[in-house]
Order: C-alpha cells, then sequence, then structure tokens
C-alpha cells in the first residue's frame, strides 16, 4: 500500500514539475522554426476548418520535451489547454519537438474514430517526416495539418505502395510468353504422339492444321487483350491514388482579425479531453 502511494505521489510530482508552453492561438512556435507566412497559412487553413467542424486543431512546436516521451507530454498538453469541444473531445494536436526530432499527432476522444492511430501513424510517415528529413519544417508541418483536416473530414487518401501497383503488371511479359511457350509444347505433342494417325483419319489436315492457327490466334489475342486491360486498370489505380491536396480557398478566407501578434486571437481551448490516442514518430 505504501508502494503504491509512493508511485502515485511521484507521478503527482512528476506531472506538477512539467511546465507547458502558454495557448497563445492556434499556433505555438515555441521552437521558433516556422516563418511568418507559414504560420499566417496554417492559422487560416485551421480557422477554416474549425468554423466548418467545430474541431479545434492547434500546432505546437516544443523548445524541449523536459525529459518525457512525446506521447506522455502530448496528452498531458491537450488536456491542460482543454483543446476541443467539452463534451465532444473533438481536438487535436501536431506537436513538433524539433530538439528531440520526434512528431506526434495527438487526437481527443472523439475524433479517435475518425483519425485512428493507424492512419495518425501514416501522415506522420508519409506526410511529415519526408519533409523533416530534409529540414523543411514549413513544409512538413503544412502538409500535416492538411491531412489531419482531411482526415477528420473522411477524404484523406491513403498513398498505395508503388511496389503493389507494379507486382501484376510487370509480370505481363512473363505471362505472355509462358502461353505462348504452352502452345508451342502443346502444338509439338500433337504433331508428335502416336494420336497423330488417329487425328488425320477423323480430321482432314487442312482443317486440323486451320483449327490449330486459329486457335491459337485466339488465345494469342486473348492474352494481349489481358495484359493491355492489366496496364490499363493500373494506370487508372494510379490516376486515383491522390496524395493529400490543399485544403481551403485562398487568403481571402483569411479573417481580418488575425495577425502576426496573436495568430487567432482570443483563442481558448473548450474543455476537450485526450487520453492518449494518436501516433508519434522520429527522424
Amino acid at each position: 500500500m505504501r508502494f503504491l502511494v509512493a508511485v502515485s505521489l511521484g507521478s503527482v510530482l512528476l506531472i506538477a514539475s512539467i511546465t507547458f508552453p502558454k495557448l497563445t492561438g492556434r499556433v505555438v512556435d515555441e521552437a521558433g522554426i516556422l516563418s511568418p507566412n507559414t504560420k499566417l497559412e496554417l492559422v487560416k487553413l485551421i480557422r477554416k476548418s474549425e468554423k466548418k467542424s467545430s474541431n479545434q486543431i492547434v500546432v505546437v512546436t516544443l523548445k524541449s520535451l523536459q525529459g518525457q516521451s512525446i506521447s506522455d507530454y502530448g496528452y498531458q498538453l491537450g488536456r491542460h489547454w482543454g483543446i476541443g469541444q467539452k463534451g465532444k473531445d473533438n481536438g487535436v494536436l501536431l506537436i513538433v519537438a524539433p530538439n528531440e526530432r520526434k512528431v506526434r499527432i495527438e487526437v481527443g476522444y472523439g475524433l479517435e474514430s475518425r483519425l485512428t492511430d493507424a492512419l495518425s501513424s501514416m501522415i506522420i510517415h508519409n506526410d511529415i517526416l519526408p519533409y523533416f528529413k530534409r529540414g523543411d519544417y514549413d513544409g512538413g508541418i503544412l502538409k500535416g495539418v492538411r491531412s489531419i483536416i482531411k482526415a477528420i473530414g473522411g477524404t484523406y487518401k491513403v498513398k498505395k505502395d508503388k511496389k503493389s501497383r507494379k507486382s501484376v503488371s510487370s509480370y505481363a511479359p512473363i505471362i505472355f510468353f509462358a502461353f505462348i511457350f504452352f502452345i508451342m509444347v502443346t502444338q509439338n505433342l500433337i504433331a508428335n504422339t502416336k494420336y497423330k494417325s488417329y487425328a488425320q483419319r477423323a480430321i482432314p489436315a487442312s482443317f486440323a492444321a486451320f483449327f490449330i492457327y486459329v486457335l491459337t490466334g485466339f488465345l494469342i489475342a486473348a492474352i494481349i487483350a489481358f495484359i493491355a486491360l492489366l496496364f490499363i486498370l493500373d494506370g487508372v489505380s494510379s490516376g486515383n491514388d491522390n496524395t493529400t491536396h490543399f485544403i481551403g480557398g485562398g487568403f481571402n478566407d483569411f479573417d481580418s482579425g488575425d495577425s502576426f501578434g496573436s495568430f487567432g486571437g482570443g483563442f481558448s481551448g473548450g474543455g476537450g479531453s485526450f487520453g492518449g490516442g494518436g501516433a508519434s514518430g522520429s527522424w
């Protein structure tokens, strides 16, 4: 019993020792890694999404995780700020800790069915980390926010593996030549078996030859049509394999009340809660 009390007290003291940045708006760039134009565009994207759906998204960059894992820090920060509406718990945090090279999408209870852990991980690894590995924080965070908005709205397109798209069409020549080889072997067997004499008695030689070559031509045409269909289907699937696209209109949608000083002045959390849903990544 004493041990449990000591552990609980230690956990409370550890949480109490963590300091959180002030929620100054929809973009809190404590680490100072975002350009002013990117901050402005992020605020515009998030505000437009919030007006349409009431979901609250906040981007935060941190100077330090203060010895915490980014997952532990993330849900504590979400609860501390109260991102999302009370009762709906429809908040999302995109957290970037550049010094520890960590990134996390923290998802409120109410959005976990849409922005699942698996989908959050895909967004991080497919849309954010490629930019971060090139040192492009602006591009990665913008792409991440656009993808989060699409995922919440149910329109995010998961990128298909290029290898899986190639798997069928790349083997088409092998399939074609395998069929040709099969036809040639079959014809050779027919021409050299003991059944040839019986076939010649029952069927005129000219008719038999005509039948064999017509059948061969038909099979070759069918194979060619089959291979062409494979390429057409692959082309359609790759054409529909959209990556995330820009969401929102131009800067005409940006409210005049926003400025570089406030980034959404008057913004505050609505009392939402978090339980650790989401995903993390590193680069």
